[in-house]
């Protein structure tokens, strides 16, 4: 307890007041004199101002009743700390806040009024000393082993151990706690981690006798030993290996390519149906499948081009012998640009790797991720079927086979229709022109 005490009158006299104690009060700063539990001050001009401490007997209630003496004014202040719960009843509050918007009442009595302040500690309630509240999982599959490594924050408000669990057949490569290389070692399937209280980076790493050479991969069972928040998931595939289908938690990456393919079909039954046309039902589907793997935006052009040769073939003759050989350059162009393009993913086919549109939380082809913001104990778990990379380059060296035979088919169709109405017309000379004018004359 704190008490101040400021002379505010001019009187040049000294004035000796007498400050009433409360119930249990001990003063514990020097110079105050204390009589009849009461504090014998005196204020000067020289000494307008005097303040000391005292210490209170713990209590469940507090009673402040304000002086009935008339030669002082009285303001109470309670600056109490957020593990204490504080009740009052009597006169009302004038301030509720200070600074740094702190609860602290403050009151400014009459003489005669008072205030009573109940005083508990409420009790705590019963929790978990631990928390995760990130984890990241990645594995990295190879054809007959694979590596983990596992980052968590833990925080924990007591020392001790924690246990989580990996594969029992897994083999331990190391653990870091805070960037410091930690002796244990796996007992089982269980890792025991020594813990200090506060806030601390786990990362864990092992080896697993298991590949993904079996198409069917799925991520590996991990007990954290708690519940956890933010927990993020990812796989890495590799280069050599050709993802179809992904799952997992609902906020991951998705394999949008089987969209396209339905897509496609639809497509390919509305092409089909225009007439005069070199492709098939089942060619236009092959045509967009292959196109659709290597280079998506490929097929516009494709379609174009076939569309643009159908249109000379089918319209009447253009009479403006300009017009004419313009459009025959454009369609020439078109035809080195279709071929050029199919030139191009027939390569990015052989050689490249397979446009499976893997997007969603920063995912690609080569790396998925996945996020749950709440799990427990155990994370949650995703998985992905796979084909080596060979199966796909072995498809697009049959489709491009069957391609060269087809273009071979499209090409004779295209040449009959360029030629339509000919190939290319003569422009009129100056000489002719100029000798049919005086034959007109004459």
């Amino acid at each position: 307890m704190t008490t101040q005490v400021e002379l505010i009158s001019g009187n040049a006299l000294p004035g000796v007041l007498r400050i009433p104690l409360l119930p249990g009060e001990s003063v514990i700063t020097d110079g105050i004199t204390v009589k009849d539990n009461a504090a014998v001050i005196t204020l000067n001009n020289t000494t307008r101002a005097l303040r000391w401490r005292s210490t209170l007997a713990k209590a469940e209630a507090l009673t402040l009743t304000a002086s009935a003496a008339t030669n002082f004014n009285e303001i109470w202040q309670l600056n109490s700390s957020p593990m204490w719960h504080i009740d009052y009843e009597g006169i009302p509050v004038i301030y509720h806040q200070r600074l740094g918007q702190h609860w602290q009442p403050e009151w400014q009595p009459w003489p005669g009024e008072s205030v009573s302040i109940h005083i508990t500690r409420p009790q705590g309630v019963q929790g978990k000393t631990k928390t995760i509240d990130n984890s990241q999982l990645t594995l990295t599959p190879g054809e007959s082993l694979t590596m983990a490594q596992l980052n968590f924050n833990l925080r924990s408000s007591l020392g001790g151990q924690h246990s989580l669990r990996i594969p029992a057949d897994s083999e331990l490569m190391s653990v870091k706690i805070n960037d410091e290389n930690i002796p244990v070692r796996l007992n089982v399937d269980t890792v025991t981690l020594p813990i200090t209280p506060g806030a601390q980076n786990v990362a864990i790493e092992w080896r697993e006798p298991r590949g993904i050479s079996t198409g069917l991969f799925k991520t590996t069972e991990v007990d954290l030993g708690t519940d956890s928040v933010n927990a993020r998931l990812s796989i890495k595939p590799g280069v050599q290996r050709w993802v179809l289908f992904a799952g997992g938690p609902t906020l991951g990456p998705a394999v949008l390519f089987w969209g396209v393919f339905f897509v496609i079909i639809g497509i390919a039954i509305g092409l089909s149906r225009i007439s005069d046309m070199p492709l098939s039902l089942s060619q236009w589907i092959l045509l967009g499948i292959g196109l659709s793997a290597s280079a998506p935006a490929a097929g516009v052009l494709i379609v174009a081009w076939l569309l643009a040769l159908r249109t000379k073939a089918r319209q009447p003759a253009i009479e403006n012998t300009n017009f004419f050989n313009l459009y025959q350059l454009l369609l020439l162009g078109l035809t080195f640009a279709a071929l050029a393009t199919l030139f191009f993913v027939i390569q990015q086919g052989l050689l490249g790797s397979p446009d499976m549109q893997i997007t969603g939380n920063d995912s690609s082809r080569y790396l998925l991720n996945w996020y749950t913001d709440r799990s427990g104990s155990t994370l949650p778990g995703a998985w992905i079927i796979t084909v080596p990379i060979l199966v796909y380059r072995t498809l697009m060296l049959l489709w491009a086979i069957w391609l060269a035979f087809a273009l071979l088919k499209w090409l004779r169709w295209g040449w009959s229709c360029y030629v339509t109405h000919g190939y290319w017309r003569e422009l009129p000379s100056k000489k002719k022109t100029a000798t049919s004018g005086e034959k007109a004359k004459e």
